[in-house]
C-alpha cells in the first residue's frame, strides 16, 4: 500500500531543506501515528501533494517525528503545533484504553 508523508511533515521537512528539489529521496524517522485514507474530493484539497492519485485509490499517511532530522530552528518554528499533535495523540491512547 502507499505511504505517504503527512502534511505537516512535509512541512517541517521543506522548510528545513528549503524547496522540494532538495528534498530527499528517502526519510528515516520513527513513525508516531499513521492513517489510511481513501482519495476523494476532500483528501485532495487536504492533501494536495498527493492530489495526483486516483479517485477511491486507497493510500496511508504517516505522521513523522523528525526530531532528529530538522534542525532546532524548524522545530521551534512548527512548535505550537507539534505540541497540539503530540497532545490529540495522547487523547486518542488515552479513549483506546477506557
Amino acid at each position: 500500500q502507499l505511504l505517504f508523508a503527512d502534511p505537516l511533515s512535509v512541512r517541517l521537512l521543506l522548510q528545513h531543506h528549503g524547496s522540494w528539489a532538495e528534498l530527499p529521496d528517502v526519510v528515516a524517522a520513527p513513525l508516531l501515528d499513521i492513517t489510511t485514507l481513501r482519495q476523494d474530493e476532500h483528501s485532495r484539497r487536504r492533501f494536495k501533494h498527493l492530489a495526483y492519485l486516483p479517485l477511491a485509490c486507497s493510500f496511508r499517511v504517516a505522521e513523522l517525528d523528525l526530531a532528529n532530522v530538522v534542525d532546532a530552528q524548524v522545530l521551534e518554528h512548527f512548535g505550537p503545533e507539534l505540541k497540539r499533535r503530540a497532545e490529540r495523540r495522547l487523547r486518542a491512547q488515552e479513549d483506546e484504553e477506557l
